[in-house]
């Protein structure tokens, strides 16, 4: 399974043609144990991925005036995060993997200003996934502050300490669904999942 679904039977099939073409160029012997029970699976990983399957996106506003994206920068790499060759700005782990990113609001390029800007955080694909969010969380509210804007949820409701706290209390529950599962957020067996 991964984001575009479950294991089709279709699939399961070219891959069993294709390993018992394999078998009989070797004279070997291929056997496909349990390949109904195997697509069982698959749908009910699927559907558990699915439910876990989150994107956090925290939106800064403009009250009056459009930010100056020269200050978004400035503010950016101060808290630690670098300009991609994508244009947006990630904040990555020690290892290179992006934790977050800061884009547009409206997902165009960056100009000289922005109508808007989007914290984004990739749940299941983030080890250490709650620190992450705090600092997430404590930048989107450091940026919201400095370029007088208004911190905002996807519907344009405005998000306050509480409301940022009920989104942690809904991470601690998916992370430790995943734990459960044996599935750790950010684990090279999470970044096939949800890739």
């Amino acid at each position: 399974a991964d984001r575009q679904g479950a294991l089709t039977q279709e699939q399961l099939n070219a891959f069993c043609m294709g390993m018992q073409q394999y078998a009989d160029e070797f004279d070997a012997t291929v056997v496909f144990p349990q390949r109904s029970a195997k697509l069982n699976t698959a749908r009910e990983l699927d559907e558990f991925c699915a439910s876990v399957d989150v994107l956090i996106g925290l939106n800064i506003l403009p009250v009056t005036k459009p930010f100056p994206v020269e200050k978004i920068r400035v503010l950016a790499e101060k808290a630690g995060l670098l300009r991609g060759p994508d244009g947006n700005f990630h904040y990555r782990s020690d290892s290179g993997k992006t934790l977050f990113t800061l884009t547009n609001h409206d997902e165009s390029p960056f100009g000289t200003t922005s109508e808007g800007l989007t914290l984004l955080f990739d749940v299941p694909r983030v080890a250490g996934g709650l620190a992450v969010f705090d600092y997430l969380a404590d930048f989107a509210q450091t940026l919201s502050t400095a370029l007088e804007g208004t911190l905002a949820d996807d519907n344009g409701k405005v998000l306050t300490e509480s409301s940022l706290d009920n989104i942690r209390a809904q991470l601690a529950d998916i992370y430790a669904r995943m734990d459960d599962r044996g599935i750790a957020a950010g684990s090279m067996a999470a970044l096939r999942l949800f890739a």
